[in-house]
């Protein structure tokens, strides 16, 4: 093989490498898009679930509240339940006397 033919060989091999370089760097830019898409997508999901989770929580902040007043209501008419006790328990007393 001549030298000419062998600086020929020589310049097909790199331009071979150079190609085949070229493609492996293609297909990470390809990969590195979808990635960023993947992740992105992945990001929306997620501020989607935080917003979701945020109004779940003010919800349950709502819901507390209201059981509060609910347990507050209770207590109240559980005292006035034990006033109506005493009451009757008087009444019924002084039927018994009057009627002794």
């Amino acid at each position: 093989m001549t030298d000419k033919e062998e600086l020929q060989a020589l310049i097909a091999k790199h331009a071979q490498e150079k190609d085949r370089l070229l493609e492996d760097l293609n297909q990470s830019f390809k990969d590195k898009n979808e990635k960023e898409v993947r992740l992105e997508s992945c990001l929306s999901e997620l501020s989607s679930t935080q917003d979701q989770l945020f109004a779940v929580k003010e919800e349950l902040v709502r819901n507390r509240m209201e059981a509060e007043k609910l347990r507050e209501s209770l207590l109240l008419a559980r005292s006035e339940l034990d006033d109506l006790d005493k009451n009757i328990s008087q009444i019924k007393e002084e039927r018994n006397k009057l009627s002794a």
